[in-house]
């Protein structure tokens, strides 16, 4: 195979780039290229060959140190001749010429060819393991009083915010450890996967957050946003100081999703023993359904 031109995408590469896909360019997923693309938001590279576009992959930075990878497409075509390879090549130096020393992808745990290649011929190292679970809640549950101190539940006040900076003090004093080795930030209570930082603008307006307070001091937050379709929401983290609290917030993002009739997910890395009582929980108020899992894996870049 010839050597690939590897370049930034841009707005006119948008039906090409959804014929990779082989989706409409109406789908969610096409959908939110398109809005990358217009507003320049997540950075798109396009694998060109005889001045045909055979490949596509998303990086984006949430610090300056660290990397994910994303939306890597390649078309059927050329599959199996080494571009994907070449693409991954690609971004590992593009990063690094960023400043970037740790490298991220995700992908579905049943993606056999693709662990083989990324562990195998790039060297990657699997850092965690992502559960999804779901559920579909068809009107607004009532939590049973064994779950929830009714009385907490009175007492306490909730709070709806769109800038997460006015909660970012909360949540950083509640990871204990974080750093570009690991991708999970060890909470006091609960522990949560997460790849949002709260430093990054072009990161904050995508997600929200509900908080609970008691006596004016927040005793809980909950990260989620929205899927790129509208029909979910998706939550990202939680930061608690009691069970208690997740079970509230919990609660609320429940009553919410019921009455917009939204699905309902909740994101976690395993082991999930520190979110067994809350899965419990969810089992108990409605029918739960886990999607595929994910494996998330890593990379340091050399110098």
């Amino acid at each position: 195979m010839a050597e690939p031109l590897f370049r930034l995408a841009n707005e006119e590469d948008f039906p090409r780039i959804c014929q990779l896909y082989q989706l409409p360019k109406e789908h969610p997923k096409c959908k939110q290229i398109e809005r990358w693309l217009k507003s320049g938001s997540q950075i798109i590279h396009v694998a060109e060959l005889n001045e045909q576009i055979v490949g596509c992959v998303a990086i984006r930075f949430p610090k300056q140190t660290e990397a994910w990878l994303s939306h890597k497409i390649i078309d059927s075509s050329v599959q199996n001749q080494g571009l994907g390879t070449k693409m991954a090549q690609y971004e590992e130096e593009y990063a690094k010429a960023k400043g970037t020393t740790f490298l991220r992808l995700a992908t579905r745990i049943d993606n056999a060819p693709i662990h083989w290649m990324i562990g195998e011929k790039l060297h990657y190292y699997k850092l965690t393991r992502w559960l999804r679970l779901r559920r579909l809640i068809p009107k607004a549950v009532h939590l049973h009083s064994s779950f929830l101190n009714l009385n907490h539940a009175k007492s306490s006040q909730i709070h709806w915010f769109k800038n997460l900076t006015m909660i970012r003090p909360y949540i950083q004093n509640h990871i204990d450890y974080y750093s570009s080795d690991h991708l999970i930030p060890y909470m006091k209570n609960l522990n949560m996967y997460t790849s949002l930082q709260l430093n990054d603008p072009s990161i904050l307006h995508f997600y929200q957050a509900l908080a609970v307070s008691q006596n004016k001091k927040i005793k809980g937050v909950a990260i989620y946003h929205y899927s790129s379709a509208k029909k979910e929401i998706i939550i990202d983290q939680l930061y608690v100081d009691h069970q208690d609290d997740a079970y509230l917030l919990l609660y609320h993002l429940s009553q919410f999703a019921a009455k917009k009739k939204l699905l309902f997910s909740l994101l976690a890395a395993k082991p999930t023993y520190p979110i067994i009582p809350v899965i419990r929980f969810w089992t108990k108020s409605s029918r739960l359904l886990q999607t595929p899992d994910l494996f998330v894996f890593g990379k340091k870049l050399s110098s």
